[in-house]
């Protein structure tokens, strides 16, 4: 099939030249936008009496606009996005199920709750050594802060003995953010 298109191609450009054939596919293309254009027009025109019918619609209804939040709302809106102390187990929880799920056996690990007198937010700081991989660690360390967006990592510290060992001796710190109203 191929054999028989190149010796039709060759025959045309033979007859007519290249500017033949090129001309061929400008005027298929012309008429091709000929065909399309009513069609896009009368989906234009389309568009815009939906848009009316909707816009007038909404004017029968009395809508308002959206009035802009004050910034004490906003800042109501901001500590809200906060979850309430009480989640602090499930989140614990959730630590200890990403070290099974990444194989890093959790240490003895040191606890601490910070509240500062008029702040609507409570911090609860949650440093745990590990010994593991890097690779191990490095996954368990981003399946927490993924999974707790209100989590930060604030110190990940890494002693290896000697460099033929792959094991490390880590420190990883949480910082858990809750409301505390």
């Amino acid at each position: 099939m191929t054999q028989a298109l190149l010796r039709v191609w060759r025959r045309t450009v033979r007859r007519l030249g290249y500017c033949g054939p090129i001309a061929l596919v400008v005027v298929l293309a012309s008429a091709a936008i000929a065909v399309w254009l009513p069609r896009l027009d009368k989906d234009l025109q389309l568009t815009r009496v939906d848009r009316e019918a909707r816009a007038t619609l909404l004017r029968t209804r009395g809508s308002q606009p959206l009035r802009e939040p004050s910034r004490d709302e906003r800042l109501l809106q901001y500590v809200e996005a906060f979850p309430l102390q009480g989640q602090m187990a499930a989140d614990l929880g959730e630590i200890y199920a990403s070290a099974e799920r990444n194989n890093v056996v959790l240490l003895k690990g040191e606890y601490q709750l910070k509240a500062e007198p008029n702040s609507p937010f409570a911090a609860y700081v949650v440093t745990l050594p590990i010994h593991a991989g890097y690779g191990p660690l490095k996954a368990f360390a981003g399946s927490v802060l993924q999974a707790l967006p209100h989590a930060s990592l604030d110190e990940l510290r890494l002693n290896r003995e000697g460099t033929e060992i792959e094991v490390l001796d880590a420190v990883v710190r949480f910082t858990l953010t809750y409301r505390s109203r």
